[in-house]
């Protein structure tokens, strides 16, 4: 019954995402009773038309203790709500917490009737990649509300946790609520969790798990991690996975020891060495999530934060197929200079240059740029070599970091325009960053290049670059610029805020970037709502939405060709 899951979740948010007004608290009980008369409707419907009460009970047993369980707490959550509105009781903490539990459970006994719904959905890989985020998501926002998961005198509604939980998953960093003073260690723990599921892909886990249970892992479910890693065929796709998670846990574990010494003296109440991990996982995996309030504006003067911080960035907005590449360019040399081995050396491959390439020059132009503008600014004070680390942190940042180390809102206008684009290009492609790619712009800007020079072939490289990539990639920009125009006219509707402060938002939304001029915590539950969807699209990528939401034509018809005047 699709109808009581809606009830449920709308009850969730309800409940806990609005201000409890008469108008609320009469819609909050009408839903409540219509989900206990939907749910004895149906265990009435299943017992007609059955001859044999033991049959039905073993049959339906689970239906039957859960609808039990439903209306033992339905009948004690009403009783203690009358109780407290007389003033006979006072809420607990032990009430908050069985009330959430209460809540959860309406939707827990829905989950079982969605597996046809779920077996029926995941019949391609970009279908079974969603929902493994979507799940993920609401996941993490039911453990984020718990009362275990926040500070003593601190709360949470559900609007902010699912608006943490989609900003972790999809490792962009935007916050409601400050990480720092709210979430208490095992809340902490739940957004690293998080992080690291959202940044690789629960796909990789989970056949990473049945890998190491020597389970048998079904064809379906192979396309779809073929799909995440970008395997060339089917046969590589146990090792690619393996070399994924050896590369991102060892660079993690190295950039956590690199960081330990940085936070031995941290004021944050967290342990030194959770510290250290958690922005490790963090800055690898391109979220933006600190546990200051201030990101890293306290260190900026901290050489080796600043160091670590960045290498972790540019290695996670790299991909793993370049860093793969990359080590084996590197081995292979290493091996012939000192060994004089006779193996022939592997090469970087056309998209470790163009990754590479970009990166390295986005980077740098950033810096100079950041520098130029802000040098009598927001770095006016600083000595000069503060100002250049500060500068180039922040270029790298951009990458789909969202770290900062010096406040945003104070730049100025052309140097938040180049923010902007940058966080708009993004990492690249196959990597935890965000953004439309550098892979995706450098086509781009190759196909521009054989324009001017009069030629019908994309050529970089002196290699060839097929039309449907080209075509891909102006698809790819296009759609992300009406994503972002979409979000800002839906924002520039619910919210006050200037133009300029919407439309940087957007973009770094989009970009999986979390930067904020600080509007972030005060936008309205449709701006947040509107935030989470732009997130949700820009980590994904729009083409993949598309496909799992459209069907291949089994009938290939040929139109006739036309002719359009462009330009």
């Amino acid at each position: 019954m699709p109808l009581a899951t809606g009830l449920a979740v709308l009850m969730l948010f309800m409940e806990f995402g609005l201000a409890h007004t008469f108008i609320v608290k009469v819609i909050i009980n009408i839903i409540d009773f219509s989900l206990l008369f939907l749910f004895a409707f149906e265990i009435v419907l299943k017992f007609i038309g059955q001859r044999n009460v033991l049959v039905f009970v073993r049959q339906y047993w689970f239906d039957i203790l859960f609808f039990i369980v439903f209306t033992i707490l339905f009948i004690m959550s009403k009783y203690t709500i009358f109780q407290i509105e007389k003033g006979g009781v006072s809420i607990s903490g032990k009430l908050i917490l069985a009330r959430n539990i209460f809540v959860i459970l309406k939707i827990i006994t829905r989950i079982n009737k969605l597996n046809y719904l779920i077996n029926k959905f995941t019949k391609n890989p970009a279908q079974t990649m969603i929902l493994s985020f979507f799940f993920l998501i609401v996941a993490g926002a039911l453990l984020l509300i718990l009362p275990y998961s926040v500070n003593p005198d601190m709360k949470i509604n559900i609007m902010d946790s699912f608006f943490t939980s989609v900003s972790a998953v999809c490792v962009t960093g935007l916050i409601t609520v400050d990480t720092q003073t709210v979430f208490s260690i095992f809340g902490k723990t739940v957004i690293m969790i998080l992080i690291q599921a959202g940044g690789l892909g629960i796909l990789l886990f989970g056949y990473l798990t049945a890998f190491i249970m020597k389970k048998k892992v079904s064809l379906e479910d192979k396309m779809a991690v073929k799909y995440v890693v970008n395997a060339e065929n089917m046969q590589t796709i146990e090792k690619t996975v393996i070399k994924i998670l050896t590369f991102t846990f060892a660079i993690e574990f190295i950039g956590m020891l690199m960081l330990l010494p940085v936070f031995r003296q941290a004021q944050n109440n967290v342990p030194f060495i959770f510290n250290a991990l958690f922005h490790s996982v963090s800055a690898f995996c391109n979220a933006g999530f600190a546990l200051f309030s201030n990101s890293f504006e306290s260190f900026k003067s901290v050489l080796l934060l600043n160091i670590t911080i960045i290498m972790l960035i540019v290695l996670g907005g790299l991909g793993f197929s370049v860093m793969d590449n990359l080590f084996s360019v590197l081995r292979d040399r290493i091996l012939r200079r000192f060994k004089k081995s006779s193996i022939i050396a592997e090469k970087l491959t056309l998209n470790s240059k163009i990754v590479l390439i970009m990166t390295f020059s986005l980077i740098i132009i950033g810096t100079f740029l950041i520098y130029g503008f802000e040098h009598g600014r927001s770095l006016a004070g600083l000595h000069i070599e503060t100002s250049y680390i500060t500068a180039f942190f922040q270029s790298v940042t951009l990458r789909t970091a969202g770290f900062n180390s010096t406040g945003i809102g104070v730049m100025s206008t052309p140097v938040l325009i180049i923010m902007m684009v940058f966080m708009f290009i993004g990492g690249g492609s196959g990597s935890t960053a965000g953004g439309v790619k550098v892979n995706t712009v450098a086509v781009i800007i190759g196909y521009i290049k054989s324009l001017l020079n009069s030629s019908d072939d994309t050529v970089m490289f002196k290699e060839f670059i097929n039309r449907s990539i080209v075509l891909r990639a102006f698809t790819i920009v296009i759609i992300g610029i009406i994503i972002i125009i979409a979000a800002f006219f839906s924002l520039s509707i619910t919210e006050s805020f200037s133009s300029r402060d919407i439309i940087f938002e957007v973009i770094s939304a989009f970009g999986t970037v979390g930067l904020t001029t600080g509007i972030t915590g005060q936008l309205s539950p449709a701006g947040k709502f509107i935030i989470m969807l732009t997130m949700f699209a820009g980590r994904l990528g729009f083409l993949t939405i598309i496909a799992a939401l459209t069907k291949a034509s089994p009938v290939k018809v040929k139109y006739p060709s036309g002719y359009i005047n462009i330009g």
